[in-house]
């Protein structure tokens, strides 16, 4: 039983020896990671966005006062804009995935 630890901790020994530099470069790496993260502080209050309306597709009315104290993205795109079409269906689905927590996401067409 001795033998079974001496060898496992020979082995670990020559590991450590061999693979040492990687960890090294690890463990710099995570730190110099974790210091060039912004530091970002969002206020819990601003000036409010300004009132708006747009006359959804269904023809209601859309108006930004009515969902306030809620999360609301606009995405101003284009009909033309080929990559606005691909970044549509993201859209869709984060609206889908967030809609029970109080999240909108409205697209305005130019």
């Amino acid at each position: 039983m001795r033998a079974v630890i001496l060898e496992s901790l020979a082995r670990a020994g020559r590991f450590l020896r061999r693979y040492w530099l990687w960890g090294a470069v690890l463990l710099v790496g995570a730190l110099l990671w974790q210091d060039m993260q912004p530091d970002v502080t969002v206020e819990e209050t601003g000036p409010m966005a300004p009132d708006f309306a747009l006359e959804q597709m269904n023809g209601e009315v859309f108006r930004l006062s009515e969902h306030r104290g809620e999360v609301v993205v606009l995405n101003i795109w284009a009909t033309w804009c080929d990559p606005c079409h691909t970044e549509v269906p993201g859209f869709v689905e984060l609206q889908k995935e967030f809609a029970d927590e109080g999240v909108t996401f409205v697209g305005l067409s130019i």
